[in-house]
């Protein structure tokens, strides 16, 4: 458990093995900031961890335990933002004799560094400066954590989703009803995103969820909960419907141009489902795992499908979906050249046009009967 100073100062951490450099580094800061002390790494990770209101470190290179440069590294891995991001300035003898040190802490991520003899006048207004920064970085973090809508597609985000399938899930198991899970993952999203540059798919991020929104009931909930993914919440539809409502989407998606005539960019999607009806999730983090981890399956075999549950397949067992194109859209796809996009497809097309082959050869006279019975077969 934390614990917080009440203090009105900013608060400081410095750790230094040397009573000399922090005496020094003390006097010229305690006016304006609240100092904490550590005689080392080890020391000063405590006391980091411990009080989450320590807005900036100051730390020296070389010290017993842990040092500097493997306390930086420490804090730059960690997952807990608070640490992640805290500004750390890093003490360093004079520029020229110091040009090792410099890049080395800069490649682990230090912010900053304080060149000793110190300047009280430049080291107070550097600490100040990453002060403010690092209390614009708190304020922006903590208005995320509160928000429920994504700021890019302004449909809602992973916080207004797991609220949804909470609720969903009570309502639900209240009253004896189906309620329903969909991630739509884009294909090859890496792939897009260095083809095509971050400002391009971020507007077709954009256009996805306008796409998708329109195809959704009022009581349907739609949020972007990763970069390239979004999930829809849809209560009272069970596998088989939502199925449906996921070909739907899928086929939509493959059919658009997600820029302009001038410049065409196509994209499959893949999706995962998931029902209570045949997980009983236990809560609402679990039921989304469940259709992450059937859309992850569904991008790793190769993209463009849809992997649910049927009625006699659970969890370990989900079944791959293969959505019909209608032949005008497959005809436009080959027109483009995306022959990718219609890779997984081509035997349902094929099956469907046989008896148009079929009429053709009987009243035009074609007489191929031998090769249709082998096209038929093969197609079995």
């Amino acid at each position: 458990m934390t614990q917080a100073h009440e203090n009105t100062k900013p608060t400081v951490l410095i750790i230094d093995d040397s009573k000399l450099v922090r005496v020094s580094l003390n006097r010229a800061l305690r006016n304006e900031f609240e100092i904490i002390e550590a005689v080392d790494g080890e020391e000063g990770w405590e006391l980091l961890n411990a009080n989450d209101s320590i807005q900036v470190v100051i730390t020296d290179a070389g010290m017993p335990r842990l040092d500097g440069y493997e306390l930086i590294q420490r804090i730059r891995s960690q997952e807990q933002d608070r640490i992640r991001d805290i500004p750390v300035l890093m003490i360093t003898g004079a520029e020229k004799a110091e040009t090792g040190v410099r890049e080395k802490a800069l490649s682990l991520g230090a912010s900053d560094f304080i060149t000793k003899p110190f300047d009280n006048v430049q080291l107070v207004a550097r600490t100040r400066s990453y002060i403010k920064l690092e209390t614009h970085t708190r304020s922006s973090r903590d208005l995320e954590a509160h928000t429920t809508l994504d700021p890019l597609t302004k449909t809602g985000n992973t916080k207004y989703l797991l609220e949804q399938v909470s609720r969903g899930m009570a309502f639900a198991t209240r009253h004896a009803q189906p309620l329903s899970l969909l991630v739509i993952g884009i294909d090859k999203w890496e792939q897009l995103l260095s083809e095509h540059g971050e400002t391009k798919v971020d507007k077709i991020q954009i256009a996805v969820a306008e796409a998708i929104k329109p195809m959704l009931r009022q009581e349907d909930a739609i949020a972007r909960i990763e970069t390239g993914t979004f999930a829809i919440l849809t209560p009272s539809l069970g596998v088989n419907a939502v199925g449906k409502l996921a070909g739907r989407i899928q086929h939509m998606l493959q059919s658009q141009n997600f820029l302009n005539s001038n410049n065409h960019i196509s994209i499959t999607v893949s999706v995962g489902a998931a029902g209570m009806e045949e997980q009983h999730p236990q809560n609402a983090e679990a039921f989304l795992s469940t259709a992450r981890q059937r859309l992850k399956t569904a991008q790793s075999a190769g993209g463009n499908r849809i992997i649910g549950s049927g009625d006699d397949a659970g969890p370990a067992t989900a079944s791959v979906q293969t959505i019909r194109v209608s032949i005008d859209s497959a005809l436009k796809l080959l027109a483009e050249g995306n022959t990718k996009a219609l890779a997984n497809h081509l035997p349902a097309i094929a099956n469907r046009i046989v008896p148009l082959v079929e009429l053709c050869n009987r009243e035009l006279g074609w007489q191929l009967d031998a090769e249709m019975e082998q096209i038929k077969h093969k197609l079995k």
